[in-house]
């Protein structure tokens, strides 16, 4: 019940404003810290990592972080191995930062335990650029693990990933109910990349029964936290009648928020709009502009798209070698539309 206090109490020091009450209260802080106390010591390394009362100084940090980790607080082990990794306030070290984020995760702390599930998922090299980095050996089951444990502790971050892995079998035995269920725990808390999975899941009748309007519902929640994909597929519920009443405008509008972040599939789909003018006035020129941006990323389909403008003169001169270009890059991802107009078209400029 002590420390709890004492934990609460430093919070509360670490989150006041700066007055001269602030400084003593700081200075309370230090002298608790130098006696010895570990929630101290990680309370000003938190100030001097944030900035928060005194001047932000990431040596000062880590030499703080140090002295708490050393006598097994798990928060403040998570923060130094973070700066291990970063190389922040200490000599990058992929090694140091491996052991100490285990030790954190191996005493609970969810923060620790998602970072290393994560690291596992990814088979990083920690502090690759320093004199001793650490490759983590690429493991899935490993990586569910540790994003469980985080995940059964509430963590959202871990709660998504460990539904991703659900999702696509990796680690795990493939099951859509389970992805589901930990999607659903973070979407709750209003995670958007588990907000815009769970729309996934109940638009395609992915572990649980299609249902469009629910997918209308957590597409929403993640599109107006900004979440393009979300964007793009509640443009297209719009556009659709998909849980929704039918309206062009409307999904005109989400298509665009979702094109201007870059979104090559929403950046088609406006250059559509435009060219067959649908929730906009028609403008091949802007047809033109969006299918450009999509294909300039890869995408087929607006390669493609943009061959015929260019073979046909449609918002653009006419430009044989051009559209010939653009057939040929869509064509060399399969599409079979553009292989057959690339056919057509090579047999005309022979």
């Amino acid at each position: 019940m002590k420390t709890i206090l004492r934990i609460l109490l430093c919070a509360a020091i670490a989150l006041m404003p700066l007055s001269a009450s602030a400084a003593d209260d700081i200075a309370t802080l230090r002298a608790l810290a130098e006696a010895g106390d570990a929630d101290a010591q990680y309370l000003m390394g938190y100030n001097y990592a944030e900035g928060i009362e005194v001047e932000k100084d990431m040596k000062q940090a880590a030499e703080w972080y140090t002295r708490a980790a050393e006598q097994g607080h798990a928060a403040a082990q998570y923060k130094l191995g973070i700066c291990f990794a970063n190389g922040e306030g200490v000599e990058a070290d992929g090694i140091k930062a491996f052991d100490i984020i285990t030790r954190s995760a191996k005493q609970g702390y969810s923060d620790a335990q998602f970072e290393l599930g994560y690291w596992y998922a990814k088979g990083l090299t920690i502090a690759g650029n320093s004199e001793h980095p650490f490759r983590v050996t690429l493991s899935y089951a490993t990586a569910a693990e540790w994003y469980r444990k985080a995940a059964e502790q509430g963590d959202n971050f871990a709660q998504n990933n460990l539904g991703r892995l659900y999702e696509e079998g990796k680690g795990v035995g493939q099951s859509y109910a389970a992805a589901v269920y930990w999607y659903s725990k973070a979407a709750e808390q209003g995670n958007v990349n588990a907000q815009y999975n769970l729309g996934n899941c109940y638009y395609y009748g992915n572990g649980a029964s299609k249902d469009y309007a629910e997918a209308v519902k957590w597409y929403r929640k993640a599109a107006e936290q900004g979440h393009d994909g979300a964007q793009y597929q509640l443009g297209r519920c719009y556009k659709l009648g998909l849980g929704v009443a039918k309206d062009s405008l409307t999904a005109f509008e989400w298509y665009r928020k979702a094109a201007i972040q870059g979104y090559d599939v929403a950046q088609f789909a406006l250059g559509n709009c435009y060219a067959e003018g649908t929730g906009v006035a028609k403008d091949h020129t802007e047809a033109i502009k969006w299918y450009r941006k999509a294909a300039e990323q890869g995408l087929a389909d607006a390669q493609y798209k943009l061959g015929g403008c260019y073979e046909f003169g449609i918002g653009v001169a006419e430009d044989s070698q051009t559209a010939l270009y653009w057939y040929n890059k869509a064509a060399d991802q399969g599409d079979a539309f553009a292989i057959e107009a690339r056919r057509m078209l090579g047999n005309t400029i022979k």
